[in-house]
């Protein structure tokens, strides 16, 4: 697609919302890329960026940054590499995802990802999902969040633990290293996200997560978590509102830390019901070597265990 494609002037005669007139223009693109395109501000009108719905007319220039990519060019291409698999059987699997490695691609064609070594594993998982970079992936954790994350191989599984998500019937805690003591044991303030992070903002959405201090020292806290909700940056941004920031988390006012990349926040336990046996399932991972290593460095060494 050359670059004039992505510039065009809306017919006379036609008006409307400015995401179906673009949409009637590639109708090779889903409605998520589609609306990928205005979430991330590539789409302008008479050279101002437009939301999604924006009414438009006739005469005006309409400009993309990108063309939309089509689902397929999205699949997930598979690649070799080792998965540590804590639980498996025949519908489901539990992986412990080291801290930085994505969970799945943003690009098409991205490589060096769960949801990349998942596929090579178990070539079933690359048409599991809504979203063809999901790969039967359940759930997301950041990429330098280690821990568990649960993927489904067929279809009828990832819709019921999707709705299992939903309804908070899926426990999940979480290992977190901050500054300070934060406030309080809890936080219930709404999150709206903003970009590349989230806020505390009464217009945003529900978000409970609450924490016991495991061990702490002056400098540092060890905490261990429960997210009652599944935002985006959930348990990092409501530990920062709390006047705690994890370790790492410059994103969120945390000090970067020589001994480990990325933030302190790890997936340590997870606990469900299998949707198809109606088995109680608890499984839990270990801290990455480095962060239990900084922990005793610290003097924290009484939660490594944890």
């Amino acid at each position: 697609m050359s670059k004039n494609d992505l510039h065009f002037v809306i017919p006379e005669g036609q008006a409307g919302r400015v995401d179906q007139i673009v949409g009637s223009r590639y109708p090779a693109a889903s409605r998520r890329r589609l609306a990928d395109l205005f979430t991330n501000g590539q789409v302008r009108v008479d050279g101002k960026k437009v939301k999604k719905g924006q009414f438009v007319q006739a005469g005006q220039h309409v400009e993309l940054s990108r063309p939309p990519i089509d689902d397929e060019s999205l699949r997930v291409c598979p690649e070799a590499g080792e998965l540590a698999l804590v639980y498996e059987d025949e519908h489901l699997l539990v992986i412990n995802k080291p801290p930085g490695l994505p969970s799945h691609p943003l690009l098409a064609g991205e490589l060096g990802t769960v949801a990349n070594m998942l596929v090579h594993r178990h070539p079933e998982c690359a048409m599991v999902g809504e979203d063809p970079r999901e790969a039967g992936l359940a759930h997301r954790l950041d990429i330098h969040t280690s821990g568990l994350l649960l993927a489904a191989r067929d279809a009828h599984t990832w819709q019921a633990l999707r709705e299992a998500f939903a309804q908070g019937n899926i426990d999940k805690t979480y290992l977190a290293a901050v500054h300070e003591r934060p406030f309080g044991d809890e936080c219930q303030e709404p999150l709206l996200q903003k970009s590349r992070k989230v806020s505390v903002d009464y217009s945003g959405l529900e978000a409970h997560t609450t924490w016991q201090v495991l061990a702490h020292t002056e400098e540092y806290s060890f905490l261990r978590c429960k997210a009652h909700t599944g935002r985006m940056h959930q348990v990092r941004a409501h530990l920062a509102h709390c006047g705690s920031p994890i370790v790492g988390d410059t994103l969120y006012g945390g000090q970067s830390c020589e001994d480990f990349v990325g933030h302190f926040l790890h997936a340590s336990q997870i606990s469900f019901t299998h949707p198809h046996t109606g088995e109680h399932l608890d499984v839990r991972a270990p801290l990455p070597a480095l962060r239990a290593a900084w922990l005793d460095a610290v003097g924290l060494s009484v939660a490594s265990s944890e």
